[in-house]
């Protein structure tokens, strides 16, 4: 686990609800990772690529 520096950023919806992004506080092993929060409801979102593709049955971000 290196040093990293927690980055937050915050827009608004047009309908008034705000929205923030943070990465570097949490899942410090992924190699990638944001917590998205809107009103009362949080969202971590991790990746954990493979150098080796493998069969699966879903859509995969990594090819």
């Amino acid at each position: 686990m290196g040093n990293q520096i927690p980055i937050t950023t915050s827009f608004e919806l047009p309908d008034g609800r705000v929205v923030t992004l943070e990465t570097g506080k949490l899942a410090a092993q992924a190699h990638g990772s944001v917590m998205v929060r809107v009103g009362s409801t949080m969202l971590l979102a991790t990746s954990f690529p493979t150098k080796k593709p493998k069969k699966v049955n879903h859509f995969s971000l990594f090819r």
